[in-house]
């Protein structure tokens, strides 16, 4: 038998010679390896983005081109040709990319269900108040006050629900109202507007509004407002009060007091009171401003009588003009020029005064100046600015109004040269080119009351609309 040759798990025997036998048949020792699977295509990637080098690709644990592979979409392909079942282990990785990407579908399902994202869709309020307040301010170089009794600073964390109003305001807080709630727990749609109205009465013995020299006086209504998980806005809204002296002692008239009251038009008997408070108001400034009467007074110096000065009356509401007529006719002593200025005179009280005996500041509101030699009555109107702050008293300044007279007058007699004309009987006067003079003035206390507040908002200089941004 001729020898045998092996090579890939067979044996092979030579044919013998040629005898006329059959060959001998083979058989395998055992089942040939299967092929290996073709691999599979490469994953297109997305535009404008590359390949991750092969060098990456080797570096990557195991597990993970499983991962990568079910993400895709692919099929496993079994390692042999006959069907079986593979128990494939997740690697943690996989799954906790797959819990987020639960998460956010979640989250963008719930935000459609509430009608798009959360800044178009509905909006929370927590809370919303009211509050009017008076700041203080006082100038250092002027008045001395005492030490503040509030160790408290005023101003407010942004985690705080605590609502003060004048935080991070300067000066001293002197006044201020309960504060009030205006809603809470407020839902608004897209577009969805509402509207509240705030009501509060001030004390009658509070200060006015005032900016002067050495103190001020600002009011302001400031609404905080908070939205859910915000910090608190404020919007501070200034406005202007005037004070009329003399209705704290007012009572209503025994009629009134006496009258059947209806339980279920509270709200209306309250206009009533208010109504009638105002028009009370009115009448009084009418009553006060409209009386008329002569009063004169005499000019003089030294060397002799000026001239006199009339004026009808010595109270005024702001608004109104000032009118006085002179009379130089009755005159020894020349009066040369004359000014008229309406001040107000603002003084701090001794015991908050920075130096003993410390000047009084003036402001001056109109002026009229005028020429009067050789003239015989002469007069003025002076208005007083709806700007302007009536005359009052607190316990550390008093702010009052004057008249403040400057005249010139002539030293000696007013002497006059005449030239007669060499063709005519016409004579020319022409003035004196020096002369002495003396100046003197006088100081007349006048008056002043508040007005119509109707009237005065016409010159405001504060804005009618106001917003704030949450």
């Amino acid at each position: 038998m001729a020898p045998t040759r092996r090579g890939h798990g067979l044996i092979q025997t030579r044919p013998p010679s040629a005898t006329g036998a059959a060959a001998p048949r083979t058989r395998p020792l055992h089942r040939p390896p299967p092929r290996p699977a073709p691999p599979l295509p490469p994953r297109p990637h997305p535009r404008g983005t590359a390949p991750a080098p092969p060098e990456s690709r080797a570096a990557e644990p195991r597990g993970t081109e499983g991962c990568r592979a079910g993400s895709s979409g692919a099929r496993a392909v079994p390692s042999t040709p006959e069907r079986s079942r593979v128990i494939t282990r997740v690697p943690e990785s996989c799954r906790a990319a797959a819990e987020r990407g639960r998460a956010v579908a979640e989250e963008k399902a719930a935000l459609r269900r509430r009608g798009g994202s959360g800044v178009s869709g509905r909006e929370m309020l927590a809370w919303a108040s009211a509050q009017i307040h008076c700041q203080f301010h006082a100038s250092e170089n002027r008045v001395a006050l005492p030490p503040s009794d509030g160790s408290k600073p005023d101003v407010q964390a942004e985690n705080e629900t605590v609502f003060v109003p004048n935080r991070g305001e300067r000066g001293q807080c002197i006044l201020s109202t309960p504060p009030k709630i205006l809603f809470c727990d407020l839902r608004l749609d897209p577009g969805e507007s509402k509207s509240y109205s705030y009501c509060e009465t001030l004390p009658i013995d509070g200060p006015p509004s005032f900016r002067g020299q050495s103190v001020k006086y600002v009011y302001k209504l400031t609404i905080g407002c908070q939205r859910v998980n915000s910090p608190i806005k404020l919007l501070r809204v200034p406005f202007r009060v005037l004070v009329l002296h003399g209705l704290k002692d007012y009572q209503c008239p025994q009629d009134e007091a006496v009258a059947p009251s209806n339980p279920f038009l509270e709200e209306e008997e309250g206009l009533k009171k208010d109504s009638r408070l105002a028009d009370l108001a009115t009448e009084l400034l009418m009553a006060a401003t409209s009386r008329r009467s002569l009063h004169l007074y005499n000019i003089s110096n030294t060397r002799g009588k000026v001239g006199t000065f009339c004026i009808f009356k010595t109270v005024y509401k702001i608004g109104e003009d000032v009118i006085g007529t002179f009379n130089f006719s009755e005159g020894d002593i020349p009066c040369l020029q004359f000014s008229v200025s309406l001040q107000t005179e603002e003084s701090i009280q001794e015991e908050f005064q920075r130096r003993r005996g410390q000047p009084v500041s003036f402001s001056t509101h109109a002026r009229h100046q005028e020429a009067c030699l050789h003239t015989a009555q002469s007069s003025f109107n002076l208005p007083i600015p709806l700007s302007s702050t009536p005359g009052f008293t607190t316990n550390i300044v008093s702010l009052k109004w004057r008249l403040h007279f400057e005249f010139v007058t002539s030293g000696e007699s007013a002497r006059t040269c005449m030239v007669r004309g060499s063709q005519s009987e016409a004579i020319t006067w022409t003035g004196v080119e020096q002369i002495e003079v003396d100046t003197f003035s006088w100081d007349l206390p006048i008056k002043v009351l508040p007005t119509n507040p109707i009237l005065a908002s016409y010159v405001s200089q504060f804005s009618s609309a106001n917003s704030i941004t949450i």
